[in-house]
């Protein structure tokens, strides 16, 4: 199914501790969330929580608290209820 592909990311704006960042294309019915880690090689993701419905159109993601030391993101997309 294509509509559930994790989105692509189209800008990154905002100061570097609390960033957002804008996914152009969301689809209804969906879910969207944030990931971070400070660790790529380890592989363990922590949601943040966002779960930020589709709208159909683009939406923002930002994180929910300002972080200090490096971090790494990715996003993710689930059915909604």
């Amino acid at each position: 199914d294509a509509a559930s592909r994790f989105p692509d990311i189209r800008t990154v704006t905002g100061p570097v501790q609390q960033p957002t960042l804008e996914i152009p294309e969301s689809v209804l019915g969906r879910l969207y969330d944030l990931f971070s880690t400070t660790n790529l090689t380890d592989n363990l993701w922590h949601p943040m929580g966002l779960n930020l419905p589709g709208t159909g159109g683009p939406i923002e993601l930002t994180p929910p608290t300002p972080h200090e030391s490096s971090i790494f993101y990715r996003t993710g997309v689930s059915l909604a209820p």
